[in-house]
């Protein structure tokens, strides 16, 4: 690599690579609570969200997350290019045809598990996307969803890949959605997949290739001047892949009994009510995290937990189906 190269590396910014994708999640406040703080934080590399389902008339509305989320699937599943290749097909766009074609090819992306025992973790990675969006304003680069081979296979590897940045540093998420019954199972699962991550550098290098080859990133709409070390932030031989960043990002979602706490409780004080009984369980829920992150061997990697209870994963994963394929 010439000095210029090495000139242009300097010149680029983690920013300007963000920048070139954007965020198309809306504002998911009246549909998931969530609280203005973060747990964890020095001296582990580990940041906690907390976050609940948003009530309704006292009751938990898991039916309108449902149907957010499902509103959402165009854009978690398919790629900005494909997005406008479908758009460009139709002269009309009053008619309408590319938004119901567009959601077609989202939706045979699904597993279609109606019927069956099989069980699908893509409710999870699709609310993991969106958390990441709204909470963390971190773009999705590359949608994995498009290239599956097979509607009944799911996604290998990361649930998804995002980007953010953290002064001149590119943060690339890394993300693991988990839906359980129990905490304690959905850490343990994700806690696994973050070490079958770490482990294998070839996965980690593929996952890169989908990034740079198959995702939301295009380079061209970059100065010239600064198009080559912009794609030098992925490239191992480039200055500017050292001020990349990993941080594992990984939505744990289980079941929880204090909904039924607060059913009989009014309007004006079930929220609050509710906020409260929760919030005193963090720091227990804290402190697991950062235990089984410790034992997992993986307490000097970077995580960022957005931790969201239900009043019940399985109901909440059945429903999301029925609304997906009726």
């Amino acid at each position: 690599m010439d000095g210029s190269s090495q000139k242009e590396g300097s010149a680029a910014k983690a920013s300007e690579v963000v920048e070139l994708l954007s965020t198309t999640t809306p504002d998911l406040s009246a549909c998931i609570g969530r609280f203005d703080k973060t747990w964890g934080g020095s001296p582990t590399k580990i940041d906690c969200s907390l976050h609940y389902v948003a009530f309704r008339d006292s009751k938990p509305d898991v039916d309108r997350l449902i149907e957010l989320a499902h509103d959402r699937i165009i854009n978690f599943a398919l790629p900005q290019r494909r997005i406008e290749e479908i758009e460009a097909r139709y002269s009309n766009p009053k008619a309408r045809d590319a938004a119901a074609a567009l959601m077609r090819e989202a939706r045979e992306l699904f597993m279609n598990t109606k019927g069956k025992t099989k069980r699908s973790g893509e409710f999870g990675e699709l609310l993991l996307y969106m958390l990441l969006e709204w909470i963390l304003e971190a773009p999705i680069v590359a949608c994995k969803m498009y290239l599956k081979t097979s509607q009944a296979m799911p996604v290998h590897g990361t649930d998804g890949i995002h980007l953010g940045f953290d002064g001149d540093q590119l943060l690339v998420y890394w993300g693991e959605s988990k839906l359980h019954a129990s905490l304690t199972s959905a850490l343990d699962s994700v806690l696994e997949s973050v070490q079958e991550h770490q482990s294998s550098v070839g996965k980690r290098v593929n996952e890169i290739r989908i990034l740079t080859m198959n995702g939301n990133l295009d380079f061209d709409k970059l100065p010239k001047e600064t198009r080559e070390a912009a794609k030098g932030f992925f490239h191992p031989y480039h200055p500017n892949y050292n001020k990349v960043a990993d941080c594992h990002a990984c939505l744990v979602g289980f079941d929880s009994d204090l909904y039924d706490s607060v059913a009989n409780l009014s309007h004006d004080t079930c929220d609050e009510s509710f906020r409260e009984k929760l919030e005193a369980k963090m720091d227990s829920i804290v402190t697991q995290i950062i235990d089984k992150t410790a034992k997992a061997g993986l307490e000097k990697v970077r995580f960022s937990y957005f931790v969201l209870p239900f009043p019940s994963v399985k109901a909440a994963r059945e429903r999301f189906e029925k609304v997906l394929w009726g």
